[in-house]
């Protein structure tokens, strides 16, 4: 299972750098664990979130794709205090999506997807290592209006929480939530980087899964999010979990 997680981080990493806007059902599907709210109060409320598009494209670093009907391609990053890191991802196609990690907490990591007009679509969290759906996802149409969330911590069998975890992992050492790291894959190929964090649930076990790498020596741990008790912890070294 700790192998699949790698694989299944990457994944969604390269998925969510592609600025990909899925609209199957793969989000919604679980409806018995995550509750879909679209109600009145919901609708009315509206999204104050906007990308100034030309500003972006003026203050990013571009180059051309190699698909002619792409053009550009766009990237702006910069690093901020206390870990916090923004990277936004844009092209001449359309697809912007902005990165803010510790956002808005340490080891956090906020996604919003905007229209081609810089209109915010879509709000994702996800753990900084990109591989584990938290918080509540929000999504709007056009016009900047809510039209539907989804709880994703909506678990019932998951009494001990993505913070729950977190928590426990700076109790161990493993990670420092009063001085984050940054985005855990700059400058790397996922798949070759030396630094490296992966968070994975597995619904099916029941079982938090944590992996910590730092300069290809790691530590894995899996946690039963029933309790939070510590199934396993070993060290590793390189990809070799």
């Amino acid at each position: 299972m700790e192998k699949i997680m790698l694989v299944a981080s990457l994944f969604l990493l390269l998925e969510l750098n592609a600025c990909s806007k899925t609209e199957n059902n793969s989000e919604v599907k679980n409806t018995k664990s995550e509750k879909i709210q679209t109600d009145t109060k919901m609708n009315n409320e509206n999204s104050q979130d906007k990308l100034d598009v030309e500003k972006f494209k003026k203050t990013a670093k571009k180059w051309k794709d190699l698909d002619s009907s792409v053009g550009y391609r766009y990237e702006f990053y910069k690093k901020y205090p206390k870990g916090r890191t923004v990277r936004i991802l844009g092209s001449d196609a359309g697809s912007f999506a902005k990165y803010e990690y510790n956002v808005p907490k340490p080891y956090y990591l906020t996604i919003f997807i905007y229209y081609p007009d810089g209109s915010l679509e879509e709000k994702r969290m996800l753990d900084l290592g990109s591989s584990t759906e938290i918080g509540v996802w929000v999504y709007y149409d056009k016009t900047g209006k809510k039209i539907k969330e989804i709880n994703k911590e909506d678990i019932p069998v998951r009494k001990f929480s993505y913070q729950d975890l977190l928590d426990l992992m700076h109790k161990e050492g493993v990670i420092n939530l009063n001085d984050p790291e940054s985005d855990p894959f700059e400058g790397c190929n996922p798949m070759e980087c030396p630094n490296r964090l992966d968070v994975y649930y597995g619904r099916k076990e029941n079982i938090w899964y944590f992996n910590k790498m730092r300069n290809y020596e790691g530590t894995s741990y899996a946690i039963d999010a029933k309790d939070g008790s510590i199934i396993s912890k070993k060290q590793f070294q390189g990809f070799d979990l």
